[in-house]
């Protein structure tokens, strides 16, 4: 079983009308019970685990002249657990640079990782238990050899007005309406 509890709060923090930052913290609790198949028996039955474990998120955006927008971000996630399985924490710092074009669209080329610091570390752990197991191993992403660029066109479709929204009677109005008639 696994009980979970989720916080999860934004700030958006208004700084000039060419730059604003925003900043995204979301917190977790959680306790899990793993339960071990018997064949193993040296470790207990089942063992739980509590932990806390939290993310954030900080991005900044600068809107220059001529339709063009900067974008720094970056976030980090703490160690968290899934099990037996053990994740360390790790970030990554991703840059975009965004041009208005007409009619609606825009470019955009983003460089994620741009630190090339990405690194999965994780174990398989059993905490609490009579033989401490640990298996470590690292997974470096792809952009561990350069960082990633991405480069995106975009098009709204649709009109440029918001329509006034509909309003909707329920059935029971309605029919009291036809019968008042």
């Amino acid at each position: 079983y696994s009980q979970t509890l989720t916080v999860r709060l934004s700030f958006p923090i208004p700084i000039a009308s060419w730059w604003r930052t925003y900043i995204y913290a979301t917190g977790v609790g959680n306790a899990s019970k793993t339960e071990v198949s018997p064949a193993f028996n040296f470790i207990s039955a089942a063992f739980t685990n509590r932990y806390f474990n939290y993310s954030l998120t900080y991005t900044q955006i600068f809107t220059l002249p001529k339709a063009i927008s900067i974008g720094f971000g970056a976030w980090y996630s703490s160690t968290s657990w899934f099990g037996v399985y053990k994740r360390d924490g790790f970030g990554v710092a991703e840059l975009e640079v965004e041009k208005g074009l007409s009619g609606r669209s825009a470019i955009r080329i983003s460089f994620s990782d741009i630190f090339m610091s990405t690194v999965d570390h994780s174990h398989f752990e059993m905490p609490d238990q009579a033989y401490h197991i640990r298996s470590n191993w690292f997974m470096y992403g792809e952009s561990k050899k350069a960082f990633l660029v991405n480069l995106t066109y975009s098009k709204s479709l649709g009109g440029s007005k918001v329509k006034a929204p509909r309003r909707w009677e329920m059935a029971a109005q309605e029919e009291c309406g036809r019968i008042n008639d």
